[in-house]
């Protein structure tokens, strides 16, 4: 029985083209919130271990075959401990392990892919297909819709117009703009308001039904400590005092030094 290794609400970046110039074609989906490095990964579907190697962009990775033609890849592991070539996996058992932050990712992030190797190969995504929609198509698995335990976990938050003082609850494909008498509650549910000027609000609002609010992460310039929240077509600069805030809605920080911080801003925005 196929499943997501991890939770649909901890994918912050998605399968398809994006607005990201390291990797603009992404083959796969991450898991990124909530991620550390040590993870155990379950294995989506039983299976058997056909590939495993070392990447300087992807860091470790095994692949395992689920018949059918269908296969599942893990990247971005610490190192090729766990089941290896040959080897007999069951649905659920530890495939390998979250690694460090390597190549061009932002963070540390677990990269998954499926393959469907009875369809043509394409020029840029070869076999790959999109796992949110085919993870139903082998091993008899099921995507279910987000609960609203899993909406409680990062990416959904209360945020303030200052202009205008409208308040909304914003997460990925959502965007409902509160009552007065509701901000209290969704405070509540949602953690301290991020209060944010007209223009930064407007922005936050057009990520949020996009889906890509999903893609940001916090950076930090260990040199000027400039906090930013960045991610593709973002770049945000936190106000002083909010870090621990935003940390606790998009994940911890990722310390990086000027030259990376301004490479960074270049590239996505």
């Amino acid at each position: 029985m196929a499943r997501l290794p991890f939770p649909r609400s901890q994918v912050y970046a998605f399968f398809g083209p994006r607005n990201y110039p390291p990797d603009p074609d992404h083959k796969g989906i991450d898991f990124g919130y909530g991620m550390s490095v040590g993870l155990a990964v379950p294995c989506a579907a039983a299976g058997v271990v056909i590939g495993s190697g070392h990447g300087s962009q992807i860091n470790f990775w095994k692949e395992v075959d689920h018949g059918g033609g269908w296969t599942t890849r893990y990247h971005m592991l610490g190192s090729s401990n766990g089941p290896g070539v040959g080897d007999t996996v069951a649905e659920g058992q530890t495939i390998g392990f979250v690694g460090p932050q390597s190549g061009t990712s932002s963070g540390v992030h677990l990269h998954f892919e499926v393959h469907n190797k009875n369809l043509p190969s394409k020029p840029i995504y070869g076999t790959a297909v999109d796992p949110l929609t085919n993870i139903n198509n082998f091993g008899n698995g099921s995507v279910p819709n987000p609960t609203e335990e899993e909406k409680l976990t990062r990416g959904f938050a209360v945020y303030a117009n200052t202009a205008t003082n409208q308040w909304a609850v914003g997460g990925p494909g959502t965007w409902q703009v509160l009552s007065g008498a509701e901000t209290g509650l969704y405070s509540t549910i949602y953690g301290e308001r991020v209060a944010l000027n007209d223009a930064d609000y407007q922005g936050v609002a057009r990520l949020c039904r996009s889906g890509k609010i999903s893609d940001v992460r916090v950076y930090a310039n260990v040199t000027t400590n400039v906090w930013a929240l960045g991610g593709p077509g973002v770049w945000f600069i936190i106000p002083a005092g909010q870090g621990t805030l935003f940390e606790n809605l998009f994940g911890e920080k990722t310390v990086l030094t000027d030259a990376q911080f301004q490479q960074l801003r270049a590239a996505l925005v």
